[in-house]
């Protein structure tokens, strides 16, 4: 029988291409990979090597407060209860006998963040804080003085919320 040329194999030489076919690619897939394995290298080098940890969130009761009001707003006091809610990087351990997170922090400096509020809505009359504007003026106001007091400890305050707020 007689093979059509289109159909003939040739056997000398087809052999050596493979092979050296299968060597190319090998060696394509390698330097693919080592290339892959030092740019990840340097990515992760570059950045430090660090993952930084997401921020906490915490919302946390500040406490009740009775205050004298500034007088020309028609009511005298204001009881007012403040939560809080805080973000940032705390220590887990608050040491002994302590709170740690960022629960720890706001116990830590309790005094001070009850002065803030005092020392803020003493110098309020009723009349600038009973509107919602006067309301979130009033929580504008408060969050800005305590991130103050809050500045080098990691931990800052993004909400205070009112749970109570009685005037007389």
């Amino acid at each position: 029988m007689h093979k059509r040329p289109w159909q003939r194999r040739e056997s000398v030489g087809s052999r050596d291409m493979t092979g050296a076919s299968k060597i190319l690619v090998i060696l394509i897939v390698v330097f693919a990979l080592l290339g892959a394995a030092a740019t990840g290298g340097y990515l992760a080098l570059s950045s430090g090597g660090k993952k930084e940890k997401p921020e906490e969130v915490e919302r946390l009761p500040l406490g009740t407060f009775v205050v004298n009001l500034r007088p020309g707003g028609g009511f005298n006091y204001l009881k007012v209860t403040i939560g809080l809610e805080v973000r940032g990087h705390a220590p887990k351990n608050g040491g002994e006998g302590k709170k740690g997170g960022l629960a720890g922090v706001v116990e830590e400096h309790k005094l001070e963040l009850s002065d803030v509020v005092v020392s803020t809505l003493t110098g309020k009359t009723f009349t600038e804080m009973h509107t919602p504007e006067g309301k979130q003026q009033l929580r504008s106001e408060l969050m800005a003085r305590m991130n103050q007091r809050l500045k080098m400890t990691g931990v800052r305050v993004t909400q205070v919320f009112f749970a109570e707020f009685v005037a007389q």
